[in-house]
């Protein structure tokens, strides 16, 4: 799909051993990666998430130099009160093409941590979530680009929309205006779809987000291994198609480029598979060692498998999405 995945991790990151370079070999587009910053995570004892990001520019910088400057730097920042200066003073020292903004845990406990004592009880846990969220975004509304899934509160403790209309709208109708109004854009993350089953959450947050006025909508595929790049998002497209959606947003040097969801649905449609195979065809002949095709449900929606394709003594993987 001729679309930057907007939210994508490396080895760079704590929680993620999938190199760079194998991201670059499963796409011919563009891409971004987010890296991980987590300062003084109560998870590993109010200590930094390991994040070298002197060592990450330098590895971009020679693989763009390999792969036709195809590799922009990007970073997920996981906010909260205590560190926001010393977020502030390493976003001043670097230039990233994509930054978005996160929030995972409340000073105490990762709010995916079921070792944890988590808050239950919805009537507690929605409110004081977003409201903390909504600090995040005000906070750093003039350094970030994107908020990344808004239900990351909601991943663990399972939630209904029903129950978050009830004890959240409000505040979420409040976080969406902040949004607008500071230009940052709102994520659908598929992982939280496929992996967490926030569907519901998720259509009916967009419903209220477009219902508020928003515009700026990303897709990210939250990938920390390379064959979830780009997860289920024939699906999404088709869905925010068929919202009356028309646009989907991604960045390079922080500022916003929109694509149209109907190029992409005829991208889909009509080349997809074709032109993949016929960009491959070069590499599977020069290799000339096995080939393994695995073939996976998206579980999103009807319109779309994965197809996988990997080149086992090589390392490469290439991925596309096609019509079932």
């Amino acid at each position: 799909m001729n679309y930057i995945d907007q939210h994508m991790h490396s080895s760079f990151s704590f929680d993620s051993e999938a190199l760079l370079e194998d991201y670059l070999r499963a796409t011919d587009n563009l891409i971004v990666s987010t890296e991980h910053l987590d300062l003084e995570d109560p998870t590993v004892g109010f200590i930094d998430r390991p994040l070298s990001l002197p060592d990450y520019f330098k590895t971009v910088d020679l693989l763009n130099e390999k792969y036709h400057n195809r590799l922009l730097r990007g970073l997920e920042v996981g906010w909260s009160p205590r560190v926001h200066e010393r977020i502030l003073s390493i976003l001043k020292s670097y230039e990233f093409d994509l930054i978005l903004l996160s929030l995972h845990h409340n000073g105490e406990y990762d709010y995916m941590n079921r070792s944890a004592n988590l808050e239950r009880d919805p009537e507690k846990l929605i409110p004081t979530y977003l409201d903390l969220l909504y600090q995040g975004v005000e906070a750093m509304g003039q350094h970030v680009n994107v908020m990344a899934h808004f239900d990351y509160g909601f991943r663990v403790v399972h939630i209904t929309s029903q129950q978050l209309e009830k004890y959240g709208k409000r505040q979420l109708v409040r976080l969406f205006n902040l949004l607008i109004e500071n230009d940052i854009a709102f994520e659908i993350n598929t992982s939280s779809i496929v992996r967490h089953n926030n569907l519901e959450l998720y259509k009916y947050a967009l419903d209220l987000y477009l219902e508020c006025g928003g515009k700026l909508l990303t897709l990210g595929s939250d990938a920390h291994f390379v064959n979830d790049y780009q997860r289920v998002f024939g699906d999404a497209v088709e869905y925010l198609d068929s919202l009356g959606i028309e646009h989907l947003t991604y960045y390079i040097g922080q500022r916003p480029h929109l694509v149209s969801i109907k190029s992409l649905l005829y991208i889909l449609n009509n080349h997809g598979c074709g032109c993949f195979f016929v960009s491959l065809g070069v590499e599977l002949y020069q290799y000339k060692c096995p080939i393994y095709l695995v073939v996976r449900t998206t579980g999103l929606g009807k319109y779309y498998n994965r197809i996988e394709i990997t080149l086992k003594e090589k390392r490469l993987t290439k991925l596309v999405d096609v019509k079932r």
